[in-house]
């Protein structure tokens, strides 16, 4: 099977379907199968459009889609049936907006409806049916990454990590090129693909060796190019933070299913 990966579309369509074009990936191909590692809305302009294409492609069985923290923050919107502060800043609101007034445009966007209208629509579904993580032969697909034990200010490897279900959703908010550049945690014989922290944390890292941690924070945000993928010793990051760069990186592998 040949599997065309992204993450953290984050609403930008345009950007996702120039960059999965470019890869190769062909939709009526049975061999090609399309992986999204979450957060496919906030931020970006065009949620609805990323939405559709994504279901489509599910209907089709030509996608796996795995649960960003993203998708955690809306789906926890609407179960609580209010949004915080929080959801305004991660921009969580403004595409549960976007998204119910392509459902219906004549609704009135107070909270209660648009949560309402969220509640009763298929995009919930579509969310909360995400899993946790995907696996081939040779690669483990994640948000952020897989869980972790953590003890005091530092962290180690979860042997039964795939038996902590309760644990995935704290687990998408981690940091995995740190988990393995700092922590040396690594999933024995595979390669971890994530998404969730912008791929310059990475890249950084390689190109300019024993910096400071305020020296690293600067220049992670110098140059687009370092927001491409990440290619590190067990793990592969692939967060473009595309609301900054304008891209969305698509990683192609050629793997046997489990």
């Amino acid at each position: 099977m040949k599997y065309f990966v992204v993450a953290d579309i984050h609403g930008f369509y345009d950007e996702f379907i120039k960059a999965i074009t470019l890869a190769g990936f062909d939709e009526e191909n049975t061999n090609h199968m399309l992986i999204s590692l979450g957060d496919n809305f906030d931020r970006g302009r065009q949620p609805y459009e990323v939405y559709m294409y994504l279901k489509k492609l599910k209907n089709k069985g030509r996608c796996i889609l795995v649960k960003g923290n993203h998708e955690d923050l809306m789906i926890d919107a609407i179960d609580r049936g209010y949004t915080m502060y929080h959801d305004v800043t991660n921009g969580t609101v403004k595409s549960m907006v976007d998204l119910v007034h392509r459902i219906n445009p004549n609704m009135e966007s107070t909270v209660d409806d648009i949560i309402e209208c969220l509640k009763k629509s298929p995009i919930y579904d579509f969310m909360k049916d995400m899993i946790d993580y995907y696996e081939t032969e040779g690669f483990i697909f994640v948000h952020g990454f897989i869980p972790v034990m953590k003890q005091y200010n530092y962290k180690m490897y979860l042997n039964d990590w795939r038996n902590h279900k309760d644990s995935f959703k704290m687990a998408r908010w981690e940091n995995g090129m740190e988990n393995v550049i700092k922590y040396n945690i690594k999933e024995p014989g595979k390669t971890i693909v994530c998404g969730h922290f912008h791929a310059s944390y990475g890249n950084v890292r390689k190109k300019y060796p024993n910096q400071s941690d305020a020296m690293y924070r600067y220049l992670e945000f110098e140059e687009d190019e370092l927001f491409r993928t990440y290619y590190g010793d067990g793990i592969i990051g692939l967060d473009a933070c595309t609301v900054r760069t304008g891209f969305v990186n698509c990683l192609v592998i050629e793997d046997n299913e489990l």
